[in-house]
C-alpha cells in the first residue's frame, strides 16, 4: 500500500505513544502518490524508449555495442577477435544540423500595435536579449536542439534563479595586518552576475511523462528525476515569496523540513530502488 511501511508488524502490541511515532514516520499520502507516478512513468519510459535511445546515443558517439562471449570459466567477456566498427555518419549529421539550427539566436523581439510606443518595444527586446546572453541560455539551447536531433525528443525547463560568479577584490589592510599580509590582500567574493529567468536542458533519460502519453502536451504530469547538493538546499532555504492572500513574505520551503533533511546522514542511492 502506498505510504505504508514494508516491514513486518511486531508480535507484541505497541503503546499509543509508539503507534503515534510510527504513524508520523509514514510517507504522506500526497508524497506517496507522486512516488508511485514517478515509478510507473519511469518504468513506461524504460520499456518503450530507453533501449532505442541507448543505441542512438552510442551511435552518435561513434561507439559500438561490445560483442560479448562466454569464456571457459563461464564469464562474459568481450570478443576482440571480431571486427566491431562504428561509422561517423550519424554523428556528423547530428552535429551539422545542430550547428545550422543554432547558428543564430532565436527571435525574441517584442512588437507593438500600430501607433504604439516603438521605444518600449526596443527596450523590451534589448532586455530579452540581455537575459538570453547573461543567463547562459545559448549553451542550454544548443543542448536542447542537439537532444531533439539525436533522440527526436528534447526538454528544457525555465525557472527564476540567480547566477553568481567568484571575483577577487583587493582590500587595503590597516594596523598589524600590514605586517602579516602587506598593504593589500585579496578577498574572494561572490558577485551577482544575473538574476532572472534561466533555462536548463533536461536529459531525456531523467524525464518521465504519463504512461501512454504520446507527448508532453497530452501528458497528465511530468516528472524530472535529478539530484541536488546541500549547497543548493542552503540556497533555497534563503529564498522567499510573497503570499498572494496576505501579501506576507514566506519561505518557499518549510524550514523544519529543510532542517530534517540536513540532519539526515549521507547514503548511497540505488537508482532503481530509491
Amino acid at each position: 500500500m502506498p505510504g505504508q511501511s514494508q516491514q513486518m508488524p511486531p508480535q507484541n502490541p505497541q503503546t499509543p505513544e509508539a503507534q503515534k511515532k510510527k504513524r508520523s514516520k509514514r510517507t504522506p499520502e500526497n508524497v506517496a502518490d507522486i512516488l508511485d507516478r514517478r515509478n510507473e512513468s519511469r518504468r513506461y519510459m524504460q520499456i518503450n524508449y530507453w533501449d532505442q535511445w541507448e543505441d542512438v546515443f552510442r551511435a552518435s558517439k561513434c561507439r559500438t555495442k561490445p560483442i560479448m562471449v562466454t569464456d571457459k570459466t563461464g564469464n562474459e567477456v568481450e570478443d576482440k577477435t571480431r571486427t566491431n566498427v562504428a561509422m561517423p555518419e550519424l554523428s556528423l549529421i547530428i552535429r551539422r544540423k545542430t550547428a545550422r539550427l543554432t547558428a543564430t539566436p532565436p527571435q525574441i523581439n517584442y512588437t507593438i500595435a500600430a501607433g504604439g510606443d516603438t521605444g518600449l518595444a526596443e527596450r523590451l527586446t534589448a532586455w530579452a536579449y540581455q537575459q538570453f546572453d547573461r543567463s547562459g541560455e545559448a549553451q542550454e539551447h544548443r543542448k536542447l536542439v542537439q537532444s531533439a536531433q539525436t533522440f527526436g525528443y528534447g526538454i528544457a525547463k525555465l525557472f527564476w534563479d540567480t547566477v553568481e560568479v567568484d571575483r577577487q577584490f583587493f582590500v587595503q589592510n590597516e594596523g598589524m595586518a600590514i605586517a602579516d599580509k602587506g598593504y593589500a590582500s585579496q578577498r574572494p567574493t561572490k558577485v551577482k552576475q544575473f538574476e532572472g529567468p534561466v533555462s536548463k536542458n533536461v536529459f531525456v533519460g531523467d524525464f518521465f511523462i504519463e504512461p501512454g502519453g504520446a507527448n508532453l502536451n497530452v501528458s497528465g504530469w511530468a516528472i524530472e528525476n535529478y539530484w541536488e547538493t546541500d549547497v543548493w538546499l542552503k540556497k533555497m532555504a534563503a529564498k522567499t515569496y510573497i503570499d498572494p492572500d496576505d501579501q506576507s513574505e514566506q519561505p518557499i520551503f518549510d524550514p523544519k523540513a529543510i532542517q530534517e533533511l540536513s540532519d539526515m546522514p549521507s547514503w548511497q542511492p540505488i537508482y532503481q530502488q530509491q
